[in-house]
């Protein structure tokens, strides 16, 4: 989670208000922990694929070796909906150590911090497995590209 945070920073602040700078990121920290900690808890432990946390230079993709469960399509991940964790003896030890909250709200929590970023929402999808892509900021994205703004200062000759 720190490794990837520390990709997806934008800034570093002063000290003025706490002994620690503060950091603002691309992505909301609590919606990039949510997509790693529901990849760790859905994914299928009988397959021999991991876990992958891949940085675009337009987006955060994470996938795991998993899928839904039968009763569970992509379009209910948006609203309200149960949970059936793959993994129940994992989900369990999750919850206590408050990775998780409740069981199935972590895609609506997702969405909805990624709105009040100004965001687009998470995309969800079934890829050989279950895949949660959430899209960098536009300004980040043209920067990735080459793109010269007025942000940058001329260096001495």
């Amino acid at each position: 989670m720190d490794f990837v945070l520390s990709k997806l920073n934008l800034s570093v602040g002063t000290r003025a208000e706490s002994a620690q700078a503060s950091v603002a990121y691309e992505l909301p920290p609590a919606a990039v922990r949510e997509a790693i900690v529901n990849a760790v808890a859905h994914r299928d432990y009988t397959s021999r694929g991991s876990v992958q946390v891949m940085l675009f230079a337009d987006r955060l993709e994470v996938w795991n070796p998993g899928t839904l469960p039968p009763a569970l399509t992509l379009a209910q991940l948006r609203e309200p909906h149960g949970s059936i964790p793959a993994n129940p003896l994992l989900a369990e030890p999750l919850y206590l150590a408050k990775y998780i909250e409740r069981m199935g709200t972590g895609t609506g929590d997702m969405i909805r911090l990624c709105r009040k970023a100004g965001l687009p929402e998470p995309e969800f999808a079934i890829r050989d497995g279950f895949l949660i892509t959430l899209r960098r900021p536009a300004r980040v994205v043209r920067l990735a590209a080459g793109e010269v703004t007025g942000e940058v200062e001329a260096q001495g000759a």
